[in-house]
């Protein structure tokens, strides 16, 4: 469930929820074909990492605590497209005993950090791999992989102004587009 508020008139409670249920987004991973129905179950119960708009409104990004970022359309919250972090090292973790919500369980390749361009047409995603992927926003097909970070990529962030976003994990990085 998610909750819009006006800022100035935050006491009056929600002015808007949009629902966004666990079937529709196992579905939306099951018809486009990314996942087996057994993954794109677990994906869908994944733990949401955070939120945030396009410069328009009319989009919002989730990521998840699974390596999963999503587009969800701003008013009605259908996901839109869905967009994976590259896998890396899981030989050592049993699927069986594997739960998304323990951290300390949870394998390296399920961090993602993600932000749109300023104009909108493209999600960068920083993977725990060291990568930055960069997906189409209308099409989730991947445009271009970064590579430059020797650790896990945990900040990545888009100047509205220049052609240059910054990218961080044990050292920061700037990126001109």
């Amino acid at each position: 469930m998610i909750h819009l508020y006006d800022a100035r008139k935050y006491e009056a409670g929600p002015f808007s929820e949009l629902k966004v249920s666990q079937s529709s987004v196992e579905d939306f991973l099951k018809t486009k074909g990314q996942q087996t129905p057994q993954a794109a179950r677990e994906l869908s119960r994944s733990e949401w990492a955070s939120l945030k708009f396009d410069s328009s409104g009319k989009h919002m990004l989730v990521t998840t605590r699974s390596g999963m970022a999503m587009s969800l359309d701003g008013f009605t919250a259908e996901v839109q497209q869905a967009f994976l972090a590259p896998a890396t090292n899981t030989t050592n973790i049993d699927p069986d005993s594997f739960t998304i919500d323990d951290e300390d369980v949870a394998p390296a390749s399920n961090k993602i950090v993600a932000c749109f361009t300023p104009d909108d047409r493209f999600i960068l995603g920083g993977c725990s791999n060291g990568t930055i992927q960069c997906w189409e926003a209308a099409t989730g097909r991947l445009v271009r992989q970064l590579d430059g970070h020797a650790d896990a990529v945990t900040a990545l962030a888009f100047n509205p102004k220049l052609a240059m976003f910054a990218s961080s994990c044990t050292n920061t990085a700037l990126w001109c587009w």
